[in-house]
């Protein structure tokens, strides 16, 4: 706009250029030269060049040269979001968006010559063009969205149509109300009154959409395979609306069904968060309930904003069926107190039947609030999720004790021949009250045990190994913490009774994933 501007003034080209990618530059320096930004620099400069130099402009040969750049500059920039999703934008302005356009006025012609169209005024012809790029771009980085974020709104095309023409008298009004900042407080607030309503009014608007339902629908992370899927489906569908083949959109529908139904039964995962200082545990049962084994950390700050709730839409959850509380140290419910301050969806909040719990009421007071259901549950009580059972082993009804790790819950999941034991922070000392039970039960050893208080050393006694047998161990503890956790002792024991470890601390957080009959285990890898 000020190259155009200072030309139509009467400066020369190279005046023009070197003002115009002056203020360009300085605006990524202060922005610090994120991928949108440096991508657009090098375009622009590549647009001045053409303009200075009598050539003609191509946007896909500057966009290409951006790339290259900043590939050179930082190779894994190809890995990020930003970087990704930009270009794609770009791509779909540059060499899809005129195919788009060109098949679309050959239709509207011919639909015209038939008779089938009105002849189109001027501003409904804009409006169309308005909504066909919309369409496109839409349609161009949805899938990476998907990938990236893990959920997708379905107004946001809509809402495009009105948000992307404001950004010029926004920006306009932000430049002078900056500009006239340094002359005068009262003329940059009147300069910024512009900006400031559009931006206000956008909010509301955008808090009253997420309002409606189907706002925003999580979707999970998809695979790079049902990526290029997704792609390929827009496509089918692009050229099926053009050549106006009715009959073969159904079928192409009714098959898209038929192949979900095929999909194989969803296994049984149970995910083990790296929450740095803390513990996390969300499980995603084979019939779709969604649950987290407490939530929290004391190393990391805002967890349900960055590790929580990213998390959860990963695996494609926008809720939360049972929360359950082992205990209240800060370690394992601060997580949990930031997601009823968001008002996130919970069904019920799961809580030991301990007289410290019962006198506790800063959790029930913070639920109920937000119309939470609690259960309260003790030992011989029973959560059941089709094949999936999990049994409490502890603490016993009305559990009285000052130190709250010792009224831990302690949970027993089976699922056909696979178990695992779930331990919260249970002292050794309460861990021998666990033995009689699994013997008057039969109960065999299990295949992954949870560990006990971060792998302190107080914890995870020979004898309770002994009972147990674990074959895989689990262990969640901050990197270089405080505390020495995981202990060396601890440590010692779990590998001289033959259980294979794995920690949060060394390889980040741990997946789990079982189908009743096998189990496998490993550190999170995005696939």
């Amino acid at each position: 706009m000020l190259f155009r501007f200072l030309r139509k003034k009467g400066r020369s080209y190279a005046f023009s250029c070197i003002v115009g990618s002056g203020i360009l530059f300085f605006y990524a320096v202060m922005t610090g030269f994120g991928n949108s930004v440096f991508r657009a620099a090098v375009m622009f400069f590549c647009f001045l060049l053409a303009q200075y130099f009598g050539a003609e402009y191509d946007m896909i040969s500057s966009m290409s040269l951006a790339g290259i750049l900043m590939l050179l500059e930082h190779p894994w920039r190809l890995l990020e979001s930003g970087c990704v999703i930009s270009f794609a934008s770009i791509f779909s302005i540059g060499m899809i968006l005129p195919i788009a356009k060109e098949l679309w006025e050959k239709r509207s012609q011919n639909r015209l010559i038939a008779g089938e169209l009105p002849t189109e005024s001027p501003g409904r012809k804009i409006i169309r063009q308005a909504f066909l790029a919309n369409i496109v771009i839409s349609m161009s980085i949805t899938p990476l969205l998907l990938r990236f974020f893990y959920q997708w709104s379905p107004y946001s095309i809509l809402l495009n149509l009105f948000v992307i023409p404001a950004m010029s008298p926004l920006l306009i009004s932000a430049v002078l109300g900056g500009l006239l900042g340094f002359f005068s407080y009262v003329a940059a607030f009147l300069g910024c009154i512009p900006a400031v309503v559009l931006l206000r009014t956008f909010e509301m608007i955008f808090r009253l959409v997420e309002q409606i339902p189907g706002a925003v629908i999580v979707t999970g992370c998809p695979s790079w395979w049902k990526i290029l899927f997704l792609y390929l489906i827009e496509i089918s569908f692009f050229f099926l609306w053009y050549y106006r083949q009715k009959g073969f959109s159904v079928i192409f529908c009714l098959f898209l069904i038929a192949g979900r139904c095929f999909f194989t039964v969803p296994a049984l995962k149970i995910t083990m968060l790296d929450v740095g200082q803390g513990e996390c545990i969300f499980i995603k049962m084979p019939t779709g309930e969604s649950m987290l084994i407490d939530g929290g950390s004391t190393s990391k700050k805002n967890i349900a904003e960055y590790t929580l709730v990213p998390a959860l839409k990963y695996y494609g959850t926008d809720h939360l069926d049972y929360v359950i509380i082992t205990h209240t140290d800060e370690d394992h419910i601060s997580g949990l107190r930031e997601l009823f301050e968001q008002n996130y969806p919970i069904k019920h909040i799961v809580l030991p039947d301990t007289k410290a719990m019962n006198s506790s009421n800063t959790i029930r007071k913070a639920g109920k609030k937000k119309g939470y259901s609690f259960l309260k549950i003790s030992r011989a009580d029973q959560l059941n999720f089709g094949a999936i059972h999990l049994r409490c082993l502890h603490p016993q009804k009305g559990w009285e004790a000052e130190d709250t790790n010792s009224g831990s819950l302690v949970l027993y999941l089976t699922y056909d021949k696979f178990t695992m034991l779930f331990t919260g922070d249970l002292n050794g000392e309460q861990e021998s009250l666990l033995e009689p039970d699994k013997r008057e039960e039969s109960m065999p050893s299990v295949n992954i045990l949870k560990v006990a208080h971060h792998g302190s050393k107080n914890s995870t006694t020979k004898s309770f190994l002994e009972e147990f047998q674990p074959q895989k161990a689990i262990i969640s503890a901050g990197k270089n913490n405080l505390y020495g956790h995981p202990h060396k002792e601890t440590i010692k024991k779990l590998q001289k009774n033959g259980a294979d470890i794995y920690g949060t601390l060394w390889g980040g957080a741990i997946i789990i994933e079982s189908d009743g009959q096998k189990y496998k285990i490993n550190y999170f890898k995005r696939g």
